[in-house]
């Protein structure tokens, strides 16, 4: 049990780490887009980059909630698992 519990925690810890490093990279090359668009003096491009959305905050805040979800079931292992000794 107490294999299975960590795993889940690393595993978890894995990917909600990838998760949200790929949703700040995806910001971060919104906004050197957005800048590099204004110093090209484009403000056609601009305009479209501000419009454009960086992340689709619906999906996102259903993964935020699920990833939330899971993190409490693997610290409620984690206790379960302390609480067995």
């Amino acid at each position: 049990m107490r294999i299975v519990c960590g795993a889940g925690c690393a595993l978890l810890l894995i990917v909600t780490s990838i998760y949200f490093g790929r949703i700040a990279f995806s910001m971060e090359e919104h906004r050197t887009s957005l800048a590099a668009a204004i110093e090209a003096r484009n403000p056609e491009l601009a305009l479209q980059r501000l419009h454009e959305p960086v992340v689709d905050r619906p999906t996102v805040a259903q993964d935020s909630f699920w990833l939330f979800v899971f993190t409490g079931i693997c610290a409620l292992g984690a206790i379960f698992v302390e609480e067995e000794e």
